[in-house]
């Protein structure tokens, strides 16, 4: 049975060159895109211009949320939904 992994990642959209930083409680390989459904739907539209890197795996679901949120704070204001397609904290 598969062990539940908490991590962090990052999609990259290479042709809008645009990130979304997230975190997820699962398995890596469990097809999950994010909790965006902005980002999803371009995902499922144009899967091949779209990378997803896992930058940390997490001992729990609170230190995966910690990271992900630490990371989302460095957000500058104006690249959220520019740059990012995270909107809000």
């Amino acid at each position: 049975k598969n062990k539940m992994q908490h991590f962090v990642y990052l999609w990259h959209d290479k042709v809008r060159n645009m990130f979304y930083v997230g975190s997820h409680s699962g398995s890596i390989t469990d097809n999950y895109l994010s909790s965006s459904r902005w980002l999803s739907a371009e995902i499922r539209y144009r899967p091949n211009d779209f990378r997803r890197k896992i930058l940390k795996q997490c001992s729990s679901k609170q230190e995966a949320l910690s990271v992900e949120y630490s990371l989302i704070a460095k957000i500058k204001e104006s690249e959220y939904g520019v740059k990012y397609y995270n909107l809000k904290q």
